[in-house]
């Protein structure tokens, strides 16, 4: 089903590759077999470049997703408040007053 999505872009890709290759003189019209084969190979190398670089993308954003993963993924607690985060919460409050207070 992945490979489905990326046809409209590696579509896109050969007709810009194709555009790019005519700027620079590339003729893919020839008549024999042998030498029509042969000058697509700068289509085919770019191509493979960009379907390299796009599989590199894909499997990095796969795994940034944890996608594949052997271990189940970890579950998130909820946070409380305990008496030593509300000093600090205090004494932040307490520090940034006194330095309103000196300043102003």
């Amino acid at each position: 089903a992945t490979a489905l999505r990326y046809i409209p872009s590696f579509a896109r890709q050969i007709e810009q590759i194709q555009e790019a290759q005519a700027a620079r003189g590339w003729d893919a019209t020839r008549r024999q077999v042998l030498k029509r084969l042969q000058s697509l190979s700068p289509l085919f190398v770019a191509l493979l470049i960009h379907v390299f670089r796009s599989v590199d993308t894909l499997t990095m954003a796969m795994l940034a997703r944890g996608v594949g993963r052997a271990t189940p993924r970890t579950v998130r607690h909820p946070l409380h408040m305990a008496a030593r985060d509300w000093g600090a919460l205090v004494f932040g409050l307490l520090v940034t007053l006194l330095w309103l207070l000196v300043v102003a």
